[in-house]
């Protein structure tokens, strides 16, 4: 190796050490450097010449050894139990990091692997109990979500009103008894049956008023056959009409020679035609104070005008003959029972009509009585069978 001892001061561009350094036979160690005191220079560590500060641990951190640091010698930092001052965040639901949490209570349908509670302190499993019952719709009802409601079976008859289940329309098929007999014949419900047949006996109902009727239809009377009403306890009358005028003392309608209503219209009367001809048949007496006088009899209508002619309530169109009649006559002074019966014709059923008998004489001095002592004053009338004529 070359030597450059004997080398004397100078200044130089650049040297080119091939090998090694030495200062005062010291070639240094490993990583120095060459410092210089502006006198004399020697081999240091670089970091004698940055001359660091003592790094000292603070609280939360510690070196693996020793514990300050001044750059000289390798450190590993390490941090523990760091206090939550140092912390930006030293909270959890507003209770501090290293205190347990408010407990946790099992509420129903929960339950922890240990105790009843949890805090955070130590590590459970939460369970949860399943009680979701799981429905379903039996027979007879729907399901649909949440909701039941009835399965109403269509045209049974079964109704929801107003949030109830009612009976509407049940049809007879759902009914165990969908008819009703009456002697022989069968009739379904809500059906209707123009004859019975099989029936024994009928028996109204006692302390009531009752009433069979017939029908009403124009031109259409019912019929009845093979009736027996000769029982003592029936009531039968053949006259549709039937007013009697008895007073308690007598009464008399002096007549003159022009028509009069007897007794003051006491025995006017209205029906209605069910029939289209019928008898109305007049009982008077006939009181004649003097010989030779006839009594004359008629039916007027409403107005006074007679019968057969008459308008207000008359058969006027119906083709009865004029009802006026010679019907008793005196050839001296006589008391007499007189009956008179008029045929009328061509009445209209369902037409009401106005009947009042009217008398007159061939001169004064005859009188009609009824009354006292006298007998009573009758006008009734009958229908006739449609075979009459």
């Amino acid at each position: 190796m070359t030597s450059l001892s004997g080398l004397q001061s100078g200044d130089f561009t650049d040297i080119d050490v091939l090998y090694t350094i030495n200062l005062n036979g010291d070639a240094g160690s490993n990583n120095q450097v060459i410092k210089s005191d502006g006198e004399n220079s020697s081999w240091v560590d670089p970091h004698d010449l940055l001359d660091l500060e003592d790094l000292t641990a603070g609280t939360g951190i510690a070196y693996t050894s020793g514990t300050t640091y001044d750059g000289g010698v390798a450190r590993t930092i390490t941090t523990s139990n760091v206090p939550n001052s140092a912390l930006t965040n030293s909270t959890i639901s507003g209770v501090s990091l290293g205190s347990n949490l408010a407990n946790l209570t099992e509420g129903t349908n929960i339950t922890f692997s240990s105790g009843t509670t949890y805090n955070g302190s130590s590590a459970i499993t939460i369970s949860s109990t399943d009680t979701n019952t799981i429905y379903s719709a039996g027979n007879g009802l729907d399901l649909t979500g949440t909701t039941f409601s009835a399965d109403l079976k269509a045209g049974s008859g079964l109704a929801i009103t107003s949030t109830e289940i009612d009976l509407v329309d049940i049809p007879n098929s759902a009914l165990a008894n969908d008819d009703i007999t009456i002697g022989s014949t069968s009739i379904a419900l809500g059906a209707s049956s123009t004859s019975v047949a099989g029936i024994t006996s009928f028996t109204m109902s006692d302390g009531a008023s009752t009433t069979l009727t017939g029908s009403t239809y124009t031109n259409d009377p019912t019929t009845a056959s093979y009736i027996d009403i000769t029982q003592d306890t029936n009531i039968v009358s053949p006259y549709f009409l039937h007013d009697v005028y008895d007073p308690s003392s007598l009464t008399k309608t002096a007549l003159t020679t022009s028509y009069v209503a007897i007794f003051s219209n006491n025995l006017s009367n209205a029906f209605t035609a069910k029939a289209t001809t019928c008898c109305i048949e007049l009982l008077i007496f006939n009181y004649s104070g003097t010989a030779n006088r006839w009594l004359y009899l008629r039916l007027n209508d409403d107005y006074g005008s007679e019968w057969s002619g008459g308008t207000y309530g008359g058969g006027y169109g119906t083709g009865t003959r004029n009802t006026e009649r010679f019907v008793n006559y005196t050839d001296e002074t006589d008391r007499n029972p007189v009956r008179q019966t008029w045929y009328l014709q061509g009445l209209t059923i369902g037409t009401s009509y106005t009947i009042n008998p009217a008398a007159k004489t061939s001169a004064t001095t005859n009188s009609i009585y009824a009354g006292g002592s006298y007998p009573a004053c009758i006008l009734r009338g009958y229908y006739l069978p449609t075979s009459s004529g």
